[in-house]
């Protein structure tokens, strides 16, 4: 967490600098995709994020955008099972989370140059996910009949939910003079299941 808040708080320091040069030639659209590491609270599962947007200014400081957004975490509980004369069993319980969702952001845009960006956002999102991660507890000999350890699992919530939630995002483009962009941004989420997902990812696009 303190990483994604450092980005964005580095993102705003240096972008300060670059005050209101070269306002001219400013285009009003751009299409985006980024990619980078996501966290995920419920299980404190990490993984990555892909997603693409588009957006459009409809102010001078202002620009709507909407786009899709994936992510994928996982988590492992180790357990190594050595048995004489034998190669090391890998027994370790393992936990997917998968999601897909829809994003509108609303955007503020303190520094807007011809080269420099700086966007504030938050907005709405509708969510689809896929959860393995349940509740588990490990047993070791010789407090049972097994001849080894081993997981018990108790459910208990969904394996599939269809969410509603919110998001808030800080980042930084440039742009370069053939119009394509390149910058990085950070994001927060929460929703009506109750999941927190930060994330940190590298963007690059197209304005036109």
């Amino acid at each position: 967490m303190r990483y994604i808040f450092t980005l964005g708080f580095l993102l705003l320091i240096s972008a300060s600098t670059f005050g209101q040069q070269n306002k001219a030639a400013l285009v009003s659209q751009q299409i985006s995709i980024s990619g980078g590491r996501s966290f995920h609270g419920s299980g404190d599962q990490r993984g990555v994020l892909f997603s693409a947007e588009f957006g459009r200014y409809f102010r001078k400081r202002w620009e709507l955008s909407s786009g899709f957004s994936s992510t994928i975490h996982s988590d492992e509980t180790l357990l190594l099972l050595n048995y004489p004369n034998a190669e090391t069993i890998d027994a370790s319980y393992r936990s997917t989370t998968a999601g897909l969702q829809f994003n509108t952001v609303l955007s503020f845009v303190p520094f807007r140059s011809k080269h420099h960006e700086v966007k504030i956002g938050g907005g709405g999102m509708l969510r689809y996910q896929s959860d393995s991660y349940s509740s588990n507890g490990i047993y070791f000999p010789p407090f049972n009949n097994f001849p080894e350890p081993f997981f018990t699992f108790r459910n208990n919530g969904k394996q599939n939910t269809f969410n509603a939630g919110y998001l808030v995002e800080i980042g930084y483009a440039y742009t370069f003079g053939n119009n394509m962009l390149l910058g990085a941004k950070t994001g927060f989420q929460n929703d009506t299941n109750g999941d927190v997902l930060t994330n940190y990812s590298i963007r690059l696009g197209k304005r036109f």
